[in-house]
């Protein structure tokens, strides 16, 4: 099952500067996967690294929750166009979080939601931004904040506050279908004070096991 890669910081993504990027507002949550084939429906389930089943005892509410929400519409988009049903396999990325969700932790009786942020179509990638926007924006995917050039300027923007923002944003570069795809995540300054006080002296260390 395809797993999320790793989201470069900017500090490791300058060679995008310039380019042109859709910046998506960032969820403070867990990085949830579900995969579905044409023939087997949805029928994987997944954490960020680990499977898991409608037993597990923390994330197994993950799964009715995605096939009461989503799982349906995604469904659909997929069976809508030759451009989708000319694929069998798709793995779809959502964050799964509450009201108090932070840094990964969450309230064990808060409601959750799902918010899908990212769909792997089998042999090509991820479905580029633009498109991810015009086909499945009718769903509950992440705020579109900004549309642009991926500059200096921007990443100062969203770390001093300019959008008020929670976290910060995930850029996503917008090239041809399924072709050049590159990511890079800001967080603003507020963020990364409130993490030190969550984390106390061993900040660093957990931001890096993000």
């Amino acid at each position: 099952m395809q797993q999320y890669p790793k989201i470069p910081r900017t500090n490791r993504a300058t060679a995008h500067f310039h380019k042109n990027c859709v910046a998506f507002y960032k969820y403070d949550g867990s990085n949830t996967r579900f995969e579905w084939n044409h023939k087997k429906g949805w029928y994987k389930f997944g954490t960020r690294k680990n499977m898991i089943d409608k037993h597990d005892p923390i994330w197994g509410r993950i799964i009715p929750l995605f096939l009461e929400t989503l799982a349906e519409p995604l469904e659909k988009v997929f069976y809508s166009s030759d451009l989708y049903r000319s694929q069998k396999n798709y793995t779809v990325f959502a964050e799964w979080l509450g009201p108090s969700s932070f840094a990964g932790f969450h309230k064990r009786q808060e409601p959750k939601e799902l918010v899908l942020f990212d769909v792997w179509q089998n042999k090509f990638g991820f479905i580029d931004p633009k498109t991810f926007v015009e086909d499945f924006g009718h769903l509950n995917i992440p705020k579109v904040i900004y549309r642009g050039k991926f500059t200096g300027q921007f990443v100062e923007d969203v770390k001093n506050g300019k959008y008020d923002l929670l976290e910060g944003v995930v850029c996503k570069g917008t090239y041809t279908r399924f072709k050049d795809y590159w990511t890079a995540k800001i967080k603003t300054d507020e963020y990364e004070r409130k993490l030190k006080e969550f984390n106390g002296t061993n900040w660093m260390e957990y931001w890096k096991s993000e």
